[in-house]
């Protein structure tokens, strides 16, 4: 693995400490999505709308159960004042997300066939459900770690382990299809890439500040007490994520229930075309932005201006590039991946609209914990749950797929809207009361 020095930047580029960050791990994210971008034409030719359909199903479990079993300790790791606690919760998380994985198994192991059957519809996932808390153990391991290289600034192993872990995933992926094992190829792809990510990342966070992981006796005394203090994350923010991660994914449930697997396949590429490139600018940015917010926050200094400057730089660019490729969706969809994925080109047109608001609302996702409203929170993920199903249902009802589709993205226009004016307005009144203090 090939370090990345954090001074292999320009001039320019290094006298801005959120810019140098950024781009470190952009950097690592880029490489690492560039190769997913760059290999979806050979996917596409190698494994069937089916194949990719059961790997969405998978996917989509995962997604789901890795915050159930992890109660999303991981997402306090920052917030800590002193650094014994944070080291604690990440002990508290790996302890938790190793149980619940045990947990998990035993359903599968004795109803494997009842659940891919009779609830999911699909045949093809029974062989991949005993692999679903491997998957889910690894996924913990790697994010639980790249939490705590955030807080440390650590953003040079962070970068390392996208890269590692695209890079994994992805050429996995692409041997086992050259291979001629099209029917394992995605999910044990996915595996051995998780792998190999989660090994990395924590061996290289402990080596770097071993002598504070020596001291894992305080840790273990300690895990009652941080378990306590952020127990609003499992309380409140777990069931947020739940429902938050459960309404993205819902389309591949519903999919495969009510229509085909080769359904779900061709929405699955549309949605992962589109927010690959989303995902990589976003992941980059709010990592920084995160930790820059909160270190204003707690050192009492205005944040509104620099939340808002971040979105006057990604919205002008963005809105261009999607504005192109709302007219010419299918036509590119089929030029890269083949004749049978038009019906993926015309579902991409139809869900750029929300992939735009992801772009602008998630990576401002966790300003709610930092003002104790994870109430409201919870229940506008409620709402946004409640609206998704509803659109869903109703194309379902009139056994119409695009129109299933396009109201699920209309719900999502409509949340993501009132989620970023709402978590500005938070950032507003913040700045307010700075300015009463100081007065």
């Amino acid at each position: 693995m090939t370090k990345i020095p954090e001074h292999f930047f320009p001039f320019k580029i290094s006298k801005s400490e959120f810019v140098r960050h950024s781009f470190i791990l952009f950097l690592g994210s880029a490489v690492a999505q560039s190769l997913s971008v760059l290999l979806y034409p050979v996917f596409s030719r190698l494994y069937s709308p089916e194949q990719f359909g059961t790997y969405a199903l998978f996917m989509s479990i995962t997604a789901v159960l890795a915050f159930l079993a992890s109660g999303v300790y991981e997402q306090a790791v920052l917030l800590p004042g002193e650094e014994e606690n944070a080291r604690s919760l990440v002990v508290l998380t790996l302890l938790l997300t190793l149980a619940q994985c045990m947990i998990f198994l035993i359903p599968i192991l004795l109803f494997g066939d009842f659940i891919a059957i009779r609830i999911l519809n699909n045949v093809q996932i029974k062989p991949f459900l005993v692999w679903v808390p491997v998957s889910i153990l690894l996924g913990n391991v790697y994010t639980t770690f790249t939490f705590y290289a955030n807080r440390k600034k650590y953003y040079g192993i962070i970068s390392q382990g996208s890269i590692n872990q695209g890079a994994g995933i992805n050429i996995s992926k692409l041997v086992f299809g050259l291979s001629g094992y099209t029917n394992v190829g995605l999910v044990f792809g996915r595996i051995i890439g998780q792998l190999t990510s989660a090994v990395q990342v924590t061996v290289q966070v402990i080596r770097k500040s071993l002598i504070a992981w020596q001291d894992i006796k305080a840790v273990k005394c300690n895990l009652r007490q941080v378990a306590i203090t952020y127990i609003n994350f499992p309380r409140f923010r777990m069931p947020l994520a739940l429902m938050n991660t459960f309404s993205t994914v819902l389309p591949v449930f519903v999919l495969s229930k009510y229509f085909t697997a080769s359904d779900a396949g061709q929405y699955s590429l549309a949605a992962g075309v589109l927010l690959t490139p989303v995902t990589l600018l976003v992941g980059s940015v709010s990592k920084v932005l995160n930790q820059q917010i909160i270190e204003k926050i707690n050192t009492k200094q205005p944040v509104l201006y620099y939340a808002t400057h971040t979105l006057r730089i990604l919205m002008p660019v963005t809105a261009v590039l999607f504005l192109i490729f709302f007219f010419f969706s299918e036509q590119v969809f089929v030029f890269l991946f083949g004749s049978e994925w038009r019906e993926a080109g015309k579902i991409g047109g139809m869900l750029l609209p929300w992939v735009f608001l992801v772009l602008f609302a998630t990576p401002f996702g966790f300003v709610p914990d930092m003002f104790f409203r994870q109430k409201k929170a919870m229940l506008i993920d409620a709402i946004y749950l409640a609206l998704r199903l509803v659109a869903l249902t109703i194309g379902v009802l009139n056994k119409s797929l695009m129109l299933a589709i396009g109201l699920f993205m209309m719900a999502g226009c409509i949340i993501l809207s009132y989620n970023l004016i709402w978590y500005l307005s938070l950032l507003k009144d913040h700045d307010k009361r700075i300015t009463a203090e100081i007065d």
